[in-house]
């Protein structure tokens, strides 16, 4: 019997050791396909690291199954975490839209000039439903430099539905986006604020 059982364990592993390595995917800026820039002069952006709930920010794609239950993917992962990746996307988006204006997902350098402010990203849900639709919700915040004072704020509730249904491209394009999407709000927002305002 405990032989039978070596053989068994034996064969599980080496099947195990056959499969092939995950597929990894990463998240893409598309501003540059999307619109006219905005106007920008004179603001220097940090986009301040991403809060994301701890069961989001993980290597497996998320797949909402239906009422609370959500899947992970074994086969499938984001390359990097989820949480960098959204602000180096919306950092990028918004350089793209803002393009006199510096905008970074790391501190910004000693020599940057003009307004300093500060992007904050509260994102509740990032998901692909099982109709097909890529959700991204939360709550974007624009601080002054120093992180004290509040100049703007929005809510992020944005739904992109798959064009391709099943397929993983399409899916990650539709999540891509959902951050787009959020991006020209918070571009069109910084373009907004007064002058001498966020320094």
């Amino acid at each position: 019997m405990n032989s039978a059982r070596w053989v068994v364990l034996a064969s599980f592993a080496a099947a195990c050791s056959q499969l092939p390595p995950p597929r990894e995917y990463i998240m893409r800026p598309l501003a540059g396909n999307a619109t006219s820039p905005m106007a920008g002069q004179g603001l220097a952006v940090v986009v301040a690291p991403t809060r994301l709930p701890d069961y989001l920010d993980r290597a497996g794609l998320p797949t909402l199954a239906g009422g609370s239950e959500i899947m992970f993917s074994d086969g499938e992962r984001w390359a990097d975490r989820p949480s960098d990746d959204i602000s180096r996307v919306v950092a990028a988006n918004i350089q793209t839209l803002l393009p006199a204006a510096v905008v970074t997902a790391q501190p910004l350098p000693a020599a940057a000039q003009g307004r300093q402010v500060m992007l904050v990203l509260d994102i509740a849900d990032m998901v692909l439903d099982r109709d097909g639709v890529a959700v991204l919700k939360g709550r974007w915040s624009i601080l002054d430099g120093a992180g004290n004072t509040l100049l703007r704020t929005g809510m992020v509730d944005y739904s992109e539905r798959v064009a391709g249904g099943q397929d993983r491209q399409d899916q990650l394009a539709a999540m891509d986006r959902n951050l787009l999407r959020l991006g020209q709000d918070v571009a069109r927002a910084l373009s907004s604020l007064p002058r001498g305002q966020g320094s």
